[in-house]
Order: C-alpha cells, then structure tokens, then sequence
C-alpha cells in the first residue's frame, strides 16, 4: 500500500499537466473555431448552364459580342468557368454573369479567380427582394493566376443620409440600401481604361458570402 500510495503522489503532477495542456488545447481551439467566420452561401463555378451572360457596348446593353463566351474549363486542373471577353468600343464597355440565388444574410463576399493582368476591374451587383439592385466594386485584375479575396459590403447595408441619391443603388424600391434576401447576384467585368479596345480570359472558380466583417 505504501509504495501505491507514492506511485499515486509521483503521477499527480504529470497528470495535472496533461490535464492543464488539453484544457488550454481545447480552449484555443474553440477560440479559433468562434473565430471563423460562418459561411452563407457558396457556389463552385463549373457549370456555365446555372449563369446568363450579358454585355454592356459603348455605355449601353447590347448583344454579346463575337468571340465573347463562357465555358467549362480546367485551369490548371482547376474546374471552373472560363470567361472570354471582348471590348469593342472607345467608350465604356462590361460584361456580366447574373444567377438566380436566396442569400438571408452576409457581410463579405469572397471569389477565387484565376487573373490575366489586364487591369479591368471585376464587380457585383445584389439585387434585393425588392428588385433593387446594389454595385459592389470588387478588385481590379492585376494579377496572373489564382488567387482567392474578400470585399465587406457593410455600406450597402446602410441606409443613406436622408435626400442622398448615389449612383450604386437603383431600380426597386429605392431605398438605396440592402435588403436581404439577396434574389439575384451579378459578378461582372468593366473595362479599364474606358477606351480599352480587345479580348482576354478570366477564369471563376467560386463565389461565396459569409457574415464577417470589415
């Protein structure tokens, strides 16, 4: 009994810090789990039948030019969407991928492309419950290859100050703010320069919402 007694005193300490350890574990891992941000809506992009492609020539719709496309592709063994554009005028020109979606709630949205360098910025629109639509710059492509960023949409949440008209809201309701749900999202493509005239690619490979914040 004696020598159980002290065997029983000698493992108490390694026994706390084991217990101590996988506590502090633990604990660090639900900090990091309370951390991450809780994810909406996401869409892989492989499926070009689920998108509408539309295009804006000169500062106004028009039909899609030749040559303008999109497709399913693997870049780089990446199953996405591949996107041809074209832009024929010296004046403003865009091209646009539309969805049908049910989006409750979110804060940021998030997409993973695979860039060209060609310097014209990609964009947004939300179209709220209302029909009201919401622009959203996202980033300009001056990258190659695949890369993954966050744009926070916290300002289209906001009401606007009182007799304010700004350009990024129109159509519905007009109310100039955000109002969930989301019924229809754009991702879109604008030249840049203006009077950029020519082609290029750019690869989709998904499209998500989640509710962080800036």
């Amino acid at each position: 009994m004696k020598k159980i007694s002290v065997l029983l005193r000698q493992a108490a300490p390694v026994a706390a810090f084991i217990l101590s350890t996988f506590s502090a574990f633990s604990a660090d891992a639900d900090a990091k789990s309370a951390s991450q941000p809780a994810i909406i809506f996401t869409r892989t992009l492989d499926d070009p039948g689920q998108w509408k492609i539309t295009c804006h020539e000169n500062e106004k719709p028009a039909s899609i030019p030749e040559g303008a496309a999109l497709s399913k592709a693997a870049k780089e063994d990446q199953p996405c969407l591949q996107l041809d554009y074209r832009f024929n005028s010296p004046k403003h020109d865009a091209v646009m991928l539309t969805t049908d979606v049910n989006i409750a709630s979110g804060k940021r949205v998030g997409l993973t492309a695979y860039g060209d360098g060609s310097g014209h910025e990609l964009f947004a629109v939300f179209e709220d419950a209302s029909g009201e639509k919401h622009y959203l710059p996202l980033q300009v492509v001056n990258w190659k290859g695949w890369k993954t960023f966050y744009v926070p949409f916290k300002k289209l949440l906001d009401a606007p100050i009182r007799g304010s008209v700004s350009a990024t809201h129109w159509g519905g309701d007009g109310s100039q703010y955000l109002k969930f749900p989301i019924r229809r999202l754009t991702i879109g493509l604008n030249d840049k320069p203006d009077s950029f005239q020519g082609s290029g690619q750019l690869w989709l490979k998904e499209i998500l919402i989640d509710d962080k914040g800036e």
